[in-house]
């Protein structure tokens, strides 16, 4: 076993492989972890709701309650409107190809928008404030679990909507999502954005769960998300927060304190606050360890070596070990990946863009000017569906090491 001091040596760095270079140890013995036959792909089929509220004109709100219907005349503005059926189903279409690459087709997403109707939704019967009323965290947590319940009830009426079909749920709703923290908040009740599980139902509304089609389908988790993030003249996008979200659907872990709401992994791994790379249009992947725990990806075990050299191919690379492992002991051990943001630095270039000009250009428009190819935005609806590597949105790329300790975990 390799010993607790240890010096990993960059020796060259040709695109998207790196070649690092043990300089202590004995012999090299590789193997890898988790090799299984490959598995069948599993498919996460979506039923995606928009909902609205009463129209209102309370300060303590963003918007009116209704979802933004307008036209938009800035070509480079994130997630413009107008916000109805066909820019969810981009949303939907890009958080598709997201996790085809980083689960390696291991993951299909399938998903249907409702009401059929393309600039109609679900009416509520409250305004948003009554969701939201502000007062403590445990009326904030019941009014977020209302709101679930409300829109799937809304949905349930449709005799469209078969919910038999789908195995996960999400709630669009009109307005902002209380998510991003710009200092003083001038809209205290906006609705928080939320993967609501069984366990937060039992313990909001003391059900297991949100019966529908009669008793015989019983919703018990679901995703509640806003009709955009974009706020106080601050552009964001929705792809990343939803498809964190998507991830907890799917049971991978959070890895930064939600308890003390404190950052863990940064930016360099989905579960944390990379899901704002790229002003939320470039969620970055998952890290080596996620993506080991969801077996989207396989480990090289080094526990022996001596002046050898080992190729770390990019994580989205088709060929070459992407992954290796450094135990340290039973439960601790280090995973060294490569992670490669492109030979375009996107913030570098929002400086250049900014040049003259009295604000920063918009992540949409350095997209299209520095990897115009790279990237798909839809024609209609103006949302980013595509792009050949997420990990753009990373503040470097390289040799990345983590060092895991499972007794935390």
């Amino acid at each position: 076993m390799l010993p607790l001091s240890y010096e990993l040596e960059l020796r060259k760095h040709v695109m998207k492989s790196i070649t690092v270079r043990r300089l202590l140890g004995l012999l090299l013995f590789t193997f890898p972890l988790f090799a299984a036959p490959p598995q069948a792909a599993e498919t996460l089929n979506i039923l995606a709701i928009r909902v609205q509220f009463q129209q209102d004109t309370d300060e303590t709100t963003t918007g009116d309650g209704l979802f933004d219907l307008s036209t938009s005349t800035d070509q480079f503005q994130i997630d413009p409107p107008p916000h109805n059926k066909a820019y969810f189903e981009d949303h939907l279409l890009f958080a598709k190809n997201y996790f085809e690459k980083v689960s390696r087709g291991q993951l299909v997403i399938n998903s249907d928008v409702f009401p059929a109707d393309p600039n109609t939704a679900y009416q509520l019967a409250s305004d948003m404030k009554s969701y939201n009323p502000n007062t403590s965290p445990e009326a904030v947590n019941e009014g977020i679990a209302r709101l679930l319940r409300d829109a799937l009830a809304l949905a349930d009426a449709d005799p469209d909507v078969n919910f038999s079909n789908y195995n996960t749920f999400i709630v669009f709703h009109a307005g902002v999502g209380k998510d991003v923290d710009l200092g003083f908040d001038s809209t205290p009740q906006d609705i928080p954005s939320l993967f609501i599980t069984q366990e937060f139902l039992r313990r909001t509304l003391g059900v297991d769960g949100i019966s529908v089609e009669n008793g015989t389908v019983n919703v018990t988790n679901g995703i509640l998300l806003p009709e955009t993030e974009s706020q106080e003249g601050i552009q964001l996008g929705l792809n990343g927060i939803l498809v964190s979200n998507i991830a907890s659907q799917l049971c991978v872990l959070d890895l930064y304190s939600t308890e003390e709401r404190s950052s863990g992994i940064g930016r360099f791994g989905l579960m944390d606050a990379c899901l704002y790379n790229g002003d939320g249009l470039l969620p970055a992947l998952p890290s080596a360890w996620t993506r080991l725990e969801a077996g989207w990806d396989t480990v090289t075990d080094i526990t022996q070596s001596l002046e050898d050299e080992f190729t770390v191919s990019s994580t989205l690379s088709n060929t070459g070990n992407r992954i290796y492992r450094i135990p340290i002991n039973e439960r601790e051990y280090f995973l060294v990946e490569n992670r490669y943001a492109g030979n375009v630095n996107l913030d570098s270039l929002q400086i250049v863009l900014a040049e003259g000009r009295s604000e920063f250009p918009s992540m949409k428009e350095i997209l299209l000017t520095g990897v115009p190819n790279d990237v798909t935005f839809s024609p209609t609806t103006g949302v980013l569906t595509d792009i050949d590597n997420p990990d753009r949105g990373l503040p470097g790329g390289g040799v990345l090491i983590w060092h895991i300790d499972e007794n935390i975990i």
